[in-house]
């Protein structure tokens, strides 16, 4: 990943130079890798972005590759995600990030490794994410 220059670049446009030389057809958790190393680089190239870290960044990427997955589901009736419920995704999994660095920056809780951010998505109470909308 450090070959990677994604400085000054728009988030989606470093994430489209990435899969052009990395297509992501593996297991997902060689993709959940490759995510976490490219929000790591995208970081380091970008410490001034408005992100705020590279868990805010890994969060975004991982939203903006399930709505492309979800664009690409090809069964039955599936119904596609809205614009409203991508938004709303991407701000939970982003305030998930926000919520952990303040929990272990302000109120000195001991430093715990991220989880990925996917998993930060909640459920509705029929057990369907809110993905699923």
């Amino acid at each position: 990943m450090e070959y990677f220059d994604f400085q000054d670049l728009r988030l989606d446009v470093a994430f489209r130079k990435l899969c052009r030389k990395l297509p992501l057809n593996a297991e997902s958790q060689q993709i959940d890798r490759i995510l976490e190393n490219f929000a790591i680089r995208y970081w380091e190239c970008n410490p001034k972005s408005s992100f705020g870290s590279a868990d805010v960044v890994y969060a975004i990427v991982y939203s903006l590759l399930l709505l492309n997955t979800d664009l690409h589901i090809a069964q039955g009736d599936h119904k596609k995600m809205s614009k409203s419920a991508f938004i709303r995704n991407t701000m939970c999994a982003i305030r998930a990030q926000v919520d952990m660095f303040v929990d272990v920056t302000l109120l000195g809780a001991p430093t715990i490794k991220r989880s990925p951010s996917a998993r930060s998505f909640r459920s509705s109470k029929s057990g369907r994410s809110e993905y699923s909308n």
